[in-house]
């Protein structure tokens, strides 16, 4: 008995939810793009997805706003003024 509590307490259920493309343009077109048909994939996708967003969002609470705000016009060169500008004022402070 208490190993199957132990069980169900490893891990949490996150409710299900909808992406429109109005709320997160980029998430949506993504997922549209690539069609991933396998419902594996897409579980897999979004697990991976979600666990570097909460890290990165708990190193970065601003990435998440400077990501949304240029959605698919981000590229790897915004991202890289983003990170040394972080680790600057780092420096500063």
């Amino acid at each position: 008995m208490t190993k199957k509590s132990e069980k169900e307490n490893d891990r949490i259920q996150i409710s299900a939810f909808w992406l429109s493309e109005r709320q997160s343009p980029y998430a949506y077109n993504f997922l549209k793009k690539n069609a991933l048909t396998h419902r594996g994939e897409q579980i897999s996708l979004i697990r991976s997805a979600i666990t570097t967003g909460l890290v990165l969002n708990n190193l970065f609470p601003e990435l998440s706003s400077f990501i949304n705000g240029l959605n698919e016009r981000l590229t790897a060169a915004d991202l890289n003024r983003f990170f040394n500008d972080e680790f600057n004022k780092d420096k500063l402070n």
